[in-house]
This record gives structure tokens, C-alpha cells and sequence, in this order.
């Protein structure tokens, strides 16, 4: 079930947006997944390409969007996970509480980085330590 409500989220984000063509989230939410409307999808992604492309940019400018709605959705992929999860408890959300999942869901990561800043800070330290403790006993560093 979590797994149809993440593909609809990420189908509804990429429809909306007409950036993403081809099956780009359902690829990241499930490979054997079948995508959803991706025909629609690619024809809609193409013709707003054409507006403002060259015909020959069509294809670049179409891979350049799906790498970069990858890089975004892999980036925020927690938020995406949050809202899902949800999702799936409630079937509809209003947008205070959408900004609320996704603000938490930033907040999470953004202390998860911290803590793993601070443990490569401790890990450092512990092993400057153990250099100048190796250096005071053969006193060959310095």
C-alpha cells in the first residue's frame, strides 16, 4: 500500500510540475513498478520543451529536467517518505499540514547531518589525541 501512495505522490509531483518526463519517480520508488500515464506524461513534458527549446534541445533539455527532478526527489526523499507515510493514514492532507510534515522532515535531516558532523569532529580529535600520545612516547614527530 505505502508503495502505491509514494508513486501517486511522485506521479502528481511530476505531472504537476511537466519536468520530469518518463517514469522518473516510480523508477526510484520501485523499479518493476509499472509508471503511471508516463505516455501522457512524456507528450505534456515535450510540448512544454518545444515552447521554449529549439526542436534539436527537446531531448537535452528533457534529459536535463528528469536528472534534475531525480537529484531533487533523492535529495528530499525523507519528505517524500513523511508525506507519504501520511498520506496513507489520512488519504488527504491540507497544506499547513503538508508544510508541517515537510518542515519536520528537514528539521530530521538537518540534525541527523549535524550529529554526523559532530561524530567526524569526535573521531578527529580522538585520533590527534592518539597521534600526540604516540609522539610523546617515541618523540619522533616534532
Amino acid at each position: 500500500m505505502m508503495a502505491n501512495v509514494k508513486s501517486l505522490i511522485l506521479h502528481e509531483l511530476r505531472s504537476h510540475s511537466k519536468m520530469a518526463p518518463d517514469n522518473l519517480g516510480e523508477t526510484l520508488l520501485d523499479p518493476r513498478a509499472l509508471p503511471l500515464n508516463w505516455k501522457t506524461d512524456l507528450q505534456l513534458a515535450k510540448i512544454y520543451a518545444a515552447t521554449i527549446c529549439q526542436p534539436a534541445a527537446i531531448s537535452a533539455y528533457l534529459h536535463f529536467a528528469a536528472q534534475e527532478a531525480k537529484a531533487i526527489l533523492q535529495t528530499h526523499w525523507s519528505a517524500v517518505d513523511a508525506l507519504a507515510a501520511a498520506l496513507e493514514g489520512r488519504q488527504t492532507l491540507d497544506g499547513v499540514t503538508v508544510d508541517s510534515i515537510i518542515a519536520k522532515a528537514v528539521q530530521q535531516d538537518a540534525l541527523e547531518l549535524e550529529w554526523r558532523r559532530r561524530q567526524r569532529r569526535r573521531d578527529a580529535t580522538e585520533r590527534a589525541t592518539i597521534f600526540l600520545e604516540n609522539c610523546a612516547v617515541s618523540k619522533a614527530c616534532f
